[in-house]
This record gives structure tokens, C-alpha cells and sequence, in this order.
């Protein structure tokens, strides 16, 4: 019998955060009721005001970011244990069991999944403008490569091999424009790749939070 939203336990609580070094709390928190076990991710997707929650209850839930509330949830069939969403073109993907990634519509229909020989720590999407490029989903590995698939059939297109820098990738994000992209080991090494063909006359500008 499948479980309604409010028969179950764990919940989420989420506020208005200031972001500095230390997290204040400006208004008061809310408790959405709708996980049944522990939660291992959240996503905040400011432009479809959602928030995407995962589950080791085997579910991923989309809550309303306006009115704090249940949306729908995403059925899986192990522990989902991250979670990312496009805004270019309306698509979340999650990855299950950690070495299967799922994509799916922002409105929870399932569009595929495949397989990955090694354990995917983390993702992201690219977010460069549709038509002039083409958008991945880069997946940090517990072997230390970096994973590109392809957001319209999840084929791989590529592997990131920095054998000399990273260990297992912890953490993955692109910049604005999606011309970097950073990694960070688990031992706290970040690294920065950039396109071979452009040529760029400043740094990247990185802050850094550290855990206490």
C-alpha cells in the first residue's frame, strides 16, 4: 500500500538563511512533513522555487519553495543520495543507490536512468545556453575521475582523468557560465579546468567556507 505524504515521520525544516561564514536563521522554520528515514541531500532551485529532498526511504520529494509545501515524490527503489536540478531546460537528475543516475522533468516525470561501475559521490549540471551548446551532467566518482553524460540520452561523453590531483571527488560545481568547472577531493584539494580554446585574463575569484 503506497504511503501518503503526511503518514510519514522524518521531516524537513527550512528557513530564510543569511549566507556568511556562520548561517544565521532571518525567519522562522518550518517542519514539512514527508520522509520516512533519514534525509542525505536537499537541492534549492531558486528559479522554479522548489526544493528537491532525498531520502534513504527511496524517495526523492519536491516541495514548493513559495508556499512550503509537498509537491510530489519521486519514486526510486534504493537510497537516493544526491540530488541537482537545470534550470535551462527544466530537468533534475538523482542519483540512487549511489551508481545510478536518474533524470527526470522538474514535474516528476521519469526520462532514464544508467548505470556507473564506480560509486558517484556527487553531480551537477552545466547551464549554458541551450542551442549554442550542449549541457552535461558531471558526476565526481569514488575513483577520482570526473564523469561527463549527456543531458538528452544520459550517454557517456566523457572522463575527466586527474590522476594527479584528486582522489574521490567530494563536490562538483560550475561557474556562471558554465567555462569552469571545480572539483574538490576528500581531502579538501579543490581544482579549477577551463576550456583549452578560450583565453581568460583574470583568476577565478573561490571562497572558501571551512567546517569548524
Amino acid at each position: 500500500m503506497m504511503t501518503t505524504p503526511m503518514e510519514r515521520e522524518t521531516t524537513v525544516l527550512i528557513g530564510l538563511f543569511l549566507w556568511q561564514p556562520h548561517i544565521e536563521v532571518l525567519d522562522s522554520r518550518v517542519r514539512l512533513h514527508g520522509h520516512k528515514d533519514a534525509i542525505t541531500c536537499i537541492e534549492v532551485c531558486k528559479a522554479f522555487s522548489i526544493v528537491v529532498s532525498g531520502s534513504c526511504d527511496s524517495t526523492a520529494i519536491i516541495w514548493d519553495l513559495n508556499r512550503l509545501n509537498y509537491v510530489r515524490y519521486l519514486q526510486h527503489s534504493n537510497t537516493v543520495a544526491a540530488a541537482c536540478i537545470m534550470t535551462y531546460i527544466s530537468q533534475e537528475s538523482t542519483i540512487e543507490n549511489g551508481s545510478v543516475l536518474k533524470l527526470w522533468t522538474v514535474n516528476g516525470r521519469f526520462i532514464g536512468d544508467v548505470s556507473c561501475e564506480h560509486m558517484i559521490n556527487c553531480l551537477e549540471f552545466s547551464s549554458a545556453p541551450e542551442g549554442i551548446s550542449v549541457n552535461v551532467i558531471a558526476t565526481g566518482l569514488s575513483n577520482g575521475f570526473i564523469r561527463l553524460w549527456s543531458t538528452w540520452d544520459l550517454c557517456h561523453i566523457w572522463d575527466i582523468r586527474p590522476d594527479l590531483h584528486l582522489q574521490q571527488v567530494s563536490s562538483l560545481t560550475f561557474s556562471d557560465d558554465s567555462q569552469r568547472l571545480f572539483a574538490v577531493n576528500t581531502q579538501g584539494k579543490l581544482v579549477v579546468w577551463q576550456r583549452r580554446d578560450k583565453i581568460y585574463t583574470k583568476a577565478p575569484i573561490v571562497t572558501v567556507y571551512q567546517r569548524d
